[in-house]
């Protein structure tokens, strides 16, 4: 998720979803951020911080399935609920 200039990340996820999977979202809140650190073997310092937004799909679009919209850049999509990645993160 790269956000633009002036651009709120919640704007930016609802931006996102809509360009990479056609996908209209709404009640868009924060899930967590990963903050990595690194230094590349040329000796380049890296520093990403990526947040993880948590989002419904807008039940009044007409379309609501997820298509990869950039597959020069994605491989493909997996669509995960809230209750599943809950229990994938709790039941380790």
């Amino acid at each position: 998720m790269f956000c633009v200039s002036s651009e709120t990340v919640q704007k930016c996820a609802v931006r996102e979803t809509k360009e990479e999977t056609g996908l209209k979202v709404v009640n868009i809140h924060f899930g967590t951020v990963v903050n990595a650190m690194w230094t590349e073997p040329s000796g380049e310092k890296c520093h990403f911080v990526t947040p993880t937004m948590i989002c419904d799909v807008d039940s009044t679009a007409e379309e609501q399935e997820p298509v990869n919209l950039e597959p020069h850049k994605c491989e493909g999509l997996l669509r995960q609920f809230c209750k599943a990645v809950a229990r994938q993160t709790f039941e380790m």
